[in-house]
């Protein structure tokens, strides 16, 4: 099982991410780049001079200068293969996990350089002079830019070496979601930590997303809710047995993208969900995104969703597309990349 990259969770099925620098304009069908074939594309990223493409296969990175047009394989120095389940871009670096470990570039891609031999990376992020990285050894942190990295779960109470899928930052805290093992928290830079949410019947915690006041964890039984900052956590009742795929927040509006129940909508911070499926093409729902206009959804094998009205209809937008190994999106101006079997634009 691999999480989303901060709102995600499976290397297996779709994982769907977008970032945003313009609404797009017109709507054009998906047309197949030379991009990396013969294996599954996981990640995807933007650098502001380039494209990197993170796959499944022994050429694990690739790397595009020209919008996405032709990709060729950026992997030197990295020695083994690796498969790419995510990138962060912090100032002159950008750093790739996967299930070989962690590798960083500092030339934008060109070449790369060994982090940690630590295995099976599966989400980055950055805050302050810190970096932090869930793993299926536990959490690791980094205070020099990545150069060197520390276990820093190991004072989790109770710990046995549990698997962290997602690692998030708020107000100070940095909270881990774990495997099996609940929600973890750190109020001093990872030194110690805290149990703030262990009932077994939850499962894995998939991610984590704010709202307002609210402070959500979508996990593998249903939805905690925690209005004070991630001290106290309560269960949704309704959404109990849901298996919370990815959180998306747009502005006043949350979604949960849901494993058999499609999309969940609330407008009144969390208190009540309504399922917002029509024209739906599938009611496993791995991935949630959104640009200025429009909300799009990611299924399971059956393609992608858009909604211009909060997900109370869906259109399908598959017409060019591979709809099998659809993997992760990335907006940059006018253009949808598509990462899946090979990458497609939009």
């Amino acid at each position: 099982m691999v999480p989303r990259h901060s709102f995600s969770r499976s290397s297996f099925i779709l994982l769907l991410s977008i970032l945003v620098s313009s609404a797009q304009s017109q709507v054009d069908p998906w047309q197949m780049t030379n991009g990396p074939r013969g294996g599954r594309a996981y990640a995807i990223a933007a650098t502001g001079t380039c494209l990197l493409s993170g796959c499944g296969y022994s050429e694990c990175i690739y790397r595009s200068t020209d919008q996405g047009k032709s990709w060729r394989a950026s992997n030197n120095g990295i020695s083994a293969s690796l498969t790419v389940y995510c990138f962060l871009v912090k100032g002159s670096s950008i750093f790739a996990g996967g299930l070989a470990g962690l590798h960083r570039s500092t030339d934008d891609g060109l070449t790369w350089e060994d982090r940690t031999s630590y295995g099976g990376i599966y989400s980055l992020m950055s805050y302050g002079n810190y970096l932090w990285a869930a793993t299926n050894s536990g959490v690791l942190s980094s205070t020099n830019e990545g150069q060197t990295w520390t276990p820093a779960s190991s004072t989790f109470p109770g710990w046995t070496g549990r698997t962290v899928f997602s690692v998030f930052m708020l107000n100070g805290t940095i909270f881990a979601g774990t495997y099996g093992g609940g929600l973890y928290a750190s109020t001093d830079n990872g030194t110690s930590w805290t149990s703030r949410y262990s009932e077994p019947q939850y499962g894995a915690v998939t991610c984590l997303a704010v709202e307002g006041g609210n402070f959500y964890a979508g996990t593998t039984g249903g939805l905690l809710v925690s209005t004070d900052s991630g001290v106290n956590w309560t269960p949704v009742a309704m959404l109990k047995g849901t298996v919370i795929e990815a959180i998306l927040i747009h502005g006043a509006e949350a979604f949960l993208a849901t494993n058999g129940r499609g999309v969940l909508y609330s407008n009144s911070h969390g208190s009540n969900w309504t399922e917002h499926n029509h024209g739906l093409i599938n009611s496993y729902v791995l991935s949630l995104g959104a640009d200025h206009n429009s909300i799009y959804a990611g299924t399971y094998d059956t393609g992608i969703c858009k909604s211009e009205d909060s997900g109370l209809n869906w259109e399908e937008i598959n017409e060019g597309l591979l709809r099998v190994g659809t993997g992760q999106l990335l907006i940059v101006g006018s253009a949808i990349y598509a990462a899946g079997e090979g990458i497609y634009i939009y």
